[in-house]
């Protein structure tokens, strides 16, 4: 199934209901494949095929039209989105130029308010981009799994502020989630 497969549709709805965000990760397939799993020398279901499988997850959920079926629906998609922040422009553009079949009823870009997007990416020069197309107040903490590799606090050196640095460090999960968190009690 695609994101936008009518069978996925009560789930969206509950989703959509309960007000809570549905998480994407790509699959890394070669895990699966026993001893088929050398085939894939270089990781690729895994380095790339993440990163396509986001991408592709935000192209059907739009071109779907089933953010128009649920317009409250939030989807968290990790590795700052795959390539979709990244090739934004180019998908806005093309929507309807060269995927004429699309049942978005709006622009694409108007949709990125109902995605959220980590900034596990590894250069800091990406991370301020991101920044920049996104804005701070959809972005969230994330490090895909802990102890992969260490490039330190992600929101370090893009020239946020304090304020801009703790939304994407836990504001912005914490109103996503709608978590009760409690302020720290100074002693």
């Amino acid at each position: 199934m695609e994101a936008h497969s009518e069978e996925l549709f009560p789930v969206w709805e509950k989703l959509q209901q309960l007000d809570v965000p549905i998480m994407v990760h790509g699959f890394n397939q070669s895990i699966y494949w026993g001893e088929k799993h050398t085939d894939d020398k270089f990781e690729t279901t895994s380095i790339v095929g993440d990163c396509f499988d986001e991408t592709l997850f935000f192209w059907n959920l739009i071109n779907g039209g089933a953010l128009d079926a649920f317009p409250q629906l939030k989807t968290y998609i990790t590795h700052a989105g795959g390539m979709a922040v990244f090739q934004l422009g180019r998908l806005h553009d093309l929507n309807r130029v060269m995927a004429p079949d699309s049942r978005n009823q709006r622009p694409l870009m108007d949709y990125l308010p109902n995605f959220y997007f980590d900034l596990d990416i590894h250069t800091p020069g990406l991370r301020r981009g991101v920044v920049e197309v996104v804005g701070v107040d959809n972005l969230v903490y994330g490090t895909n799994f802990g102890g992969a590799y260490d490039h330190g606090d992600p929101t370090e050196g893009l020239g946020l502020s304090n304020a801009d640095r703790e939304k994407i460090r836990s504001g912005n999960a914490i109103k996503l989630l709608k978590l009760d968190v409690k302020a720290p009690v100074a002693v």
